[in-house]
């Protein structure tokens, strides 16, 4: 199929608009990244002092929010995970490669009687079907990938928002119930 040259650059446009979402989605992973880093050392700081074995109902209240924060937080990094990695996007022929074609092509119009002055036209004709062909299928694949991996970020997004809820819910609980409870330390009276 003979394509011209405006639907070649709408595929060439599609084409660099999807590794120019890919490069967007890869830049916005950081900040989720660092974010469910300081959520773990909090979760990891809420884990050392809650008091298992008070009942007071802030405590319970605490412990309710805990579980709400470690299952989001473990929400979170499982997605950014998937947004990460397992992803093999698809790219257009090496240069090379293109060049190795366009010679090949030259040498099978020569081998076939083809006159010297249409050659490069019909080279030039074909190669615009080549990389139209590559940019379409190229496109294809990274718009479904990029997809995904923007699905995976959203998840891991949402993750975050419950996390932050949940810390800020449990401020006052742990606060007034976790924090409240001393620990009891051991006193010795000595008579001099």
């Amino acid at each position: 199929m003979a394509f011209s040259e405006y639907t070649s650059d709408v595929f060439r446009q599609i084409h660099a608009a999807e590794n120019e979402r890919h490069e967007r989605l890869n830049a916005q992973l950081t900040l989720p990244t660092a974010i469910v880093t300081v959520l773990c050392g909090l979760l990891s700081f809420y884990l050392d002092k809650y008091p298992a074995e008070s009942s007071d109902g802030y405590v319970i209240w605490f412990g309710v929010c805990l579980l709400a924060l470690f299952v989001s937080v473990g929400c979170a990094i499982v997605c950014l995970i998937l947004a990460m990695y397992s992803y093999t996007y698809r790219y257009t022929s090496h240069p090379r490669d293109v060049e190795s074609y366009m010679r090949g092509m030259e040498a099978w119009y020569i081998a076939i009687g083809v006159e010297a002055k249409e050659i490069p036209e019909k080279i030039e004709s074909d190669m615009r079907e080549l990389m139209t062909e590559q940019y379409m299928e190229c496109a294809a694949t990274n718009r479904k990938l990029n997809s995904e991996k923007a699905k995976f970020l959203h998840f891991a997004k949402l993750g975050i928002v419950i996390a932050l809820v949940s810390v800020a819910v449990s401020i006052y609980p742990f606060h007034m119930g976790v924090k409240g409870v001393e620990k009891i330390h051991k006193v010795q009276l000595v008579k001099e």
